[in-house]
């Protein structure tokens, strides 16, 4: 079998949809910002659990692409900050 064909185990795909429910769902009712970046924080970090159930070398460079831009489109200065 090739590694790329390895299918996803079944610990970090329960806690990938966890995370990602739990985040949505709890970000979607928020009127506070800060709240709502926290459970969105919560969410992206079950997105980036994808790549890390396919306990690929693959899904860890997709994991790793994905944090890199989340971290740099996080810690770009918004127009709404003093």
């Amino acid at each position: 079998m090739d590694q790329g064909d390895r299918l996803p185990r079944p610990g970090p795909v329960g806690l990938r949809r966890r995370h990602t429910t739990f985040g949505n769902l709890a970000a979607y009712g928020q009127t506070n910002l800060k709240r709502l970046l926290a459970y969105s924080t919560i969410a992206h970090a079950g997105f980036m659990m994808n790549g890390l159930a396919t306990m690929t070398k693959d899904g860890a460079g997709a994991m790793l692409f994905y944090l890199v831009t989340y971290l740099f489109m996080t810690s770009a200065p918004s127009p709404a900050s003093p």
